[in-house]
């Protein structure tokens, strides 16, 4: 999904655009991808994104009559894994947090005080979780 709304924002819709083009965070994923392979959670375009797919997974469902009783949105992926031990021959300034340079959540510690960078994956948590309330 991310590839698929970063090719739908290069040919001028960043409706769902689930990455922040600015972001220069260095990370590599459990599966030793970069941050290009992740949805960012502090931009607006992601949280629309995934209140688009719920709504139309619940339609789906409730179409075929089957009910849908559970979500997994994943996240897990989204960790830098050069923070680990096992990592120590990596320069330090390899060794960011995810999102950590991304100006969408620099744009966000301002506008919203309780937003903290180290905590984004819960942030991400309580904001899909609203989503599928």
């Amino acid at each position: 999904a991310v590839i698929s709304m970063e090719a739908r924002a290069k040919n001028g819709d960043d409706t769902y655009r689930l990455t922040d083009p600015e972001d220069e965070t260095h990370l590599l994923t459990i599966q030793f991808y970069d941050r290009t392979s992740i949805i960012n959670p502090c931009l607006d375009s992601s949280v629309r994104f995934v209140s688009k797919l719920v709504t139309e997974v619940k339609a789906m469902h409730d179409e075929a009559g089957t009910p849908l009783d559970s979500y997994h949105f994943g996240g897990d992926e989204a960790k830098n894994i050069l923070l680990g031990a096992g990592y120590g021959s990596y320069p330090d300034d390899l060794k960011q947090k995810p999102f950590s340079k991304s100006p969408a959540c620099q744009a966000k510690m301002i506008s919203d005080p309780s937003f903290n960078i180290e905590n984004i994956a819960n942030y991400w948590a309580i904001t899909v979780n609203k989503i599928l309330a």
